[in-house]
């Protein structure tokens, strides 16, 4: 399509198709560049599985030319898979001040600082990438320190907008920049978040929820519990100057809330009051009216600090009779079931319960469907590339970028995997790559897959059954069992009847068999029991043979 060799690849590791997940890979001939490098937490079918990141392996293969990492801000579907990457790569870090101390605290707990070089950015920052320039306007969100990425690339202007919002009376403010980068000719490319682009209208601003707050640090009699996102520094501060205003004392529960707070004070972003303690383990004897509770577990983690408190767990407090619980952050739709067993809990145990759903103390760091189309507008871009939302989202924002100027054939809705190829005068897709998310479970990275996934479902769905035999290791005669024994598949002494009756197939199986072969034996015994256990009872449990030969 392009005579010259200047091009743009823009490959998504995640982030479209998915609220998580966040990364692309930016290929230009003389510059390759992650943006964000998010993690996602696993949903009900990933038994066991504690976060899911990026592959990186495009890098690995690449890591001669890979130049860096830039962060649009600081949430950990953006920058909570790094410590994984810089385990792999030792590359240069570059992000907000805010950012950039979250990322510090990541890798410190790993011992990985010394691989990466973190660089702080602002709104006065120029940097340069090989042959890609960048410049950064601060945007408005849920966490301090975020930026949108404006890049002069060899085939055009590019905007990544990073998560946003607009307030209401700082449109003139937040767009000004992006339309003195966007020029009279319009940007060639725009990538914008597509996360509420359901929600008519225009979303509230942090302020909205001032005084619903303030109400009730007025009116409770009792004790305070507040659980929100740790990285929301605004909404703590104000926690904060609350809890200082009625004179309560506020104690920090969760190790998340308890560094964050603490790396945002010193790097100056929050102002603590004169009554906080940063260790529950030092509270005095103070009476229920004199105390908020900051804790984990808005998303109703199970082994969060309100959780632990929840369940009696939790060494210093226990939830009562007269507690009022304070959800004030947004409920992530795969963490539903979880928070509203949660919220259940706190009623049995005679809490008041107040949250987003119910009253007005929280709102949205992503823009409604007018702020999307203002920062189009804005923008006015000739190619627009709808990111960070599930399919529905990503589609929904290219009508509306038609709606605002884009031509059809401009719009491009693409999954993980997918690069789009930009050039001066034209875009093509190139062909779809693997790009397969890393499981990660514990101190295992991208060990478990589909199969082990669906051994799980199945031992939880259906059991094991194990069948241990002792054989003459000449002869194969059977000299010990068959002993049959089974987890979560039937009450053995139920069922004693049954797997006395399915010893015969041991014997079967055996006596059918062509040559002495243990894997063939084993297969056998599989492939037999299987059959029976669904004769018998409609199930399928995994079937686990033991040959023991003497």
């Amino acid at each position: 399509m392009q005579e010259n060799n200047s091009f743009l690849s823009i490959l998504p590791l995640g982030g479209l198709g998915e609220i998580g997940l966040n990364a692309q890979l930016w290929t230009t001939p003389k510059a390759l560049i992650m943006v964000d490098c998010g993690m996602m937490f696993p949903e009900e079918e990933h038994l066991g599985i504690d976060v899911i990141i990026p592959t990186f392996e495009h890098i690995l293969a690449n890591q001669d030319r890979f130049a860096g990492l830039i962060l649009t801000h600081g949430h950990e579907d953006h920058i909570g898979a790094i410590p994984y990457l810089i385990s792999k790569i030792k590359t240069s870090i570059y992000g907000s001040k805010y950012t950039l101390g979250l990322v510090e605290a990541k890798l410190s707990e790993r011992n990985l600082l010394s691989r990466a070089r973190l660089i702080p950015i602002s709104e006065k920052t120029k940097l340069s990438i090989g042959d890609i320039k960048f410049r950064f306007f601060p945007m408005t969100h849920s966490i301090i320190g975020c930026y949108a990425l404006a890049a002069e690339t060899p085939v055009g202007k590019v905007l990544h907008t990073g998560d946003f919002k607009i307030d209401k009376g700082t449109e003139d403010t937040v767009l000004a920049p992006i339309r003195e980068f966007a020029g009279d000719e319009g940007i060639q490319l725009l990538l914008s978040d597509s996360t509420n682009i359901e929600a008519e209208g225009h979303s509230s601003s942090e302020e909205d929820i001032s005084k619903p707050l303030q109400d009730l640090f007025e009116t409770t009699k009792g004790r305070i519990i507040v659980t929100l996102f740790s990285s929301h520094v605004e909404r703590i501060q104000k926690i904060l100057d609350f809890a200082e205003i009625y004179g309560r004392t506020v104690v920090v529960c969760g190790r998340s809330l308890h560094n964050n707070i603490q790396i945002s004070s010193q790097l100056g972003y929050l102002t603590l009051p004169s009554k906080i303690i940063m260790d529950p383990n030092e509270i005095p004897n103070l009476p229920d009216e004199e105390l908020v509770i900051l804790a984990t577990g808005s998303q109703g983690e199970t082994f969060s600090a309100l959780s632990r408190m929840i369940m009696g767990s939790h060494r210093q407090f226990a939830i009562h009779k007269g507690d009022t619980v304070i959800m004030s952050s947004r409920f992530i739709p795969g963490n539903l079931r979880a928070i509203t067993r949660l919220i259940d809990e706190l009623y049995k145990r005679g809490a008041s319960v107040f949250h987003g759903g119910s009253h007005k103390i929280h709102v949205s760091g992503h823009g409604y469907k007018e702020e999307l189309r203002a920062m189009l507008l804005a923008a006015k871009p000739k190619y627009f590339m709808p990111i960070h939302g599930e399919y529905r989202h990503l589609c929904m924002h290219a009508e509306l970028g038609k709606e605002c100027g884009v031509h059809p054939n401009n719009t491009i809705v693409i999954e993980n995997g997918t690069p789009l190829i930009l050039y001066q005068d034209g875009f093509e897709l190139g062909e779809k790559v693997n790009v397969e998310p890393v499981l990660v479970d514990g101190k295992g990275v991208g060990d478990i897959g589909p199969i082990v996934l669906k051994e799980r479902k199945i031992l939880g769905e259906e059991g094991v059954v194990i069948i241990n035999i002792v054989l003459n290791s000449h002869t194969w005669d059977i000299i010990g069992g068959p002993y049959i024994i089974t987890r979560g598949f039937v009450f053995e002494q139920s069922y004693r009847n049954m797997l006395n009756d399915s010893k015969n197939i041991v014997y079967e199986e055996l006596d059918e068999l062509e040559k002495y072969d243990r894997e063939l034996f084993k297969d056998k015994l599989r492939s037999g029991y299987r059959r029976f256990f669904k004769a018998i009872l409609q199930r399928d449990p995994i079937i686990i043979p033991i040959l023991n030969f003497v």
